[in-house]
């Protein structure tokens, strides 16, 4: 399957099997990645829900090599542009309102190097972040809530 990431946007996080307060100076909330395979997903799915309503982002990715490209912040213009020019999402996950994240599947996995770059290519093609282009960035796991923060607080989106 891939990796499985939680962070803390607000509050306590883990770290060395200790929680500690990111508030204090010089520590920074940081993500708790995990490798499951698809089963182990399926039944951790009740814990990721209960880290998600302590307010933690959750986040997922394919593990090493994959044949798979990310692009961040696409419109849903850009959306159907992409569908257009005749790119077929595997996967779109609508972040905050009419902003998505659209999951490509290529025909087989691409070396590191190359997936970093059509991610880039694609991302500039469609409008997307480039600067979250990467072979191993991490996009939402969709049904799952975007924590609100106090700087930013949209309760019309909080699902992603």
């Amino acid at each position: 399957m891939g990796g499985v990431a939680a962070n803390r946007s607000n509050g306590l996080r883990n770290v060395r099997d200790r929680l500690i307060n990111p508030t204090i100076p010089d520590r920074e909330i940081v993500m708790i990645p995990r490798t499951w395979d698809a089963d182990t997903l399926v039944r951790s799915i009740p814990w990721l829900r209960r880290e998600n309503r302590n307010n933690r982002n959750i986040f997922c990715r394919p593990k090493g090599e994959h044949n798979l490209s990310m692009i961040d912040d696409l419109s849903s213009t850009a959306v159907r542009d992409l569908k257009k020019d005749g790119f077929e999402p595997a996967l779109v996950v609508e972040t905050s309102p009419q902003n998505f994240q659209v999951w490509l599947k290529h025909e087989k996995p691409l070396p590191a190097e190359l997936s970093t770059a059509v991610a880039k290519a694609l991302a500039a093609r469609f409008g997307g972040d480039t600067g979250a282009a990467d072979w191993r960035h991490f996009g939402r796991l969709a049904g799952f809530t975007i924590p609100l923060t106090p700087i930013s607080r949209n309760p019309q989106s909080p699902f992603s």
